[in-house]
């Protein structure tokens, strides 16, 4: 599977779309009422509009979830390969990019951490491109612009606020001018919502649910679901395996993966915190390491040999994704 996608001719483009609406097709086996929104954030009514087309249409959700899931994901792999990030063109970033963001079955449906994982990735993406021409401003606003509406709709993302404000510090000749573009940015739609808030009497409400909660609930999964634990276990392993391997390759490479690696970095140490202050956590919240976790795995697949190595791991996620999920 993994050779076959690796070119960008007609047939990869099938089999990338065919992948993944098959691998995400056990959420239609899902049982009962999936709770997908938290009202307990200022902007979930996004989320609710969405859903309240089929609350309760477990059809609805699987297109919508994994339309959205393949736009970002060709969009990521055009990206790379546009910056030279990728060494050879193919949807094999892509590829990786949904395996990575079906893993769990909560990742299939429309949620606050869905929604707002679109919305870090345009931030990310963002972001990328303007630390890659430093006579650019205006990115330094979107970006900000963006993670901070994605902040409103699932606060605990809030703190990746701190990631972009990193990600300029290091990677970009610092200016004073560029820190309070990008701080202005991400207070823009706060104030914008808040001052709406205000006038329809809603502020303290608003307030209340704005900052992530300082506390946070670790039963992500019920007890006796072990192969659930397996995934998330495996899944914490290939995130650290490849914050090694991209800081060990870093400095072999060109400025502009350099950069990534950097912003790929960094993004994990931002999501990781924010674990911390998301009140209950849920596996939902796992989506955001999506973009770095399939980045790492590229780099640990792109180059190996024994390609059968590569096929056997993701042989062995398939089983696990369906085996949980059914």
């Amino acid at each position: 599977m993994i050779q076959l996608i690796r070119n960008t001719n007609p047939l990869s483009l099938v089999l990338v779309v065919l992948y993944a609406f098959l691998i995400r097709c056990p959420m239609l086996f899902h049982s009962g009422v999936y709770n997908a929104v938290d009202y307990g954030q200022p902007l979930s009514f996004l989320t609710d509009v969405l859903c309240k087309v089929e609350p309760s249409n477990l059809w609805y959700h699987y297109v919508a979830s994994t339309v959205i899931i393949l736009a970002i994901a060709f969009y990521f792999s055009q990206m790379l390969s546009t910056n030279k990030i990728v060494e050879k063109n193919g949807f094999l970033p892509a590829f990786l990019l949904i395996l990575s963001a079906s893993l769990f079955s909560d990742f299939n449906f429309i949620s606050n951490e869905l929604i707002a994982f679109v919305l870090v990735f345009i931030s990310v993406i963002i972001l990328y491109n303007t630390l890659l021409n430093d006579s650019k401003h205006s990115g330094l606003f979107d970006a900000a612009f963006f993670m901070g509406i994605g902040a409103m709709i699932y606060n605990p993302i809030f703190l990746l606020f701190f990631t972009v404000l990193a990600s300029i510090i290091l990677l970009r000749t610092v200016q004073l001018r560029d820190l309070l573009i990008t701080i202005i940015g991400f207070f823009v739609p706060v104030f914008l919502v808040g001052t709406y808030c205000f006038m329809i009497g809603r502020l303290s409400l608003f307030c209340s649910h704005l900052l992530p909660s300082m506390t946070v609930d670790f039963q992500l999964i019920n007890k006796g679901e072990v192969w659930e634990y397996i995934k998330l276990i495996l899944f914490g392993i290939f995130v650290v395996l490849g914050v090694l391997k991209g800081q060990a390759e870093s400095g072999k490479t060109i400025v502009t993966v350099r950069k990534f690696y950097s912003i790929s970095l960094l993004l994990v140490i931002g999501i990781a915190l924010s674990l911390f202050f998301s009140g209950t956590l849920k596996v939902t919240a796992f989506i955001y390491f999506s973009i770095p976790f399939s980045f790492y795995l590229y780099t640990s697949v792109k180059d190996l040999k024994r390609i059968w190595i590569a096929e056997l791991i993701h042989v062995i996620l398939i089983g696990l994704i369906f085996f949980t999920s059914i």
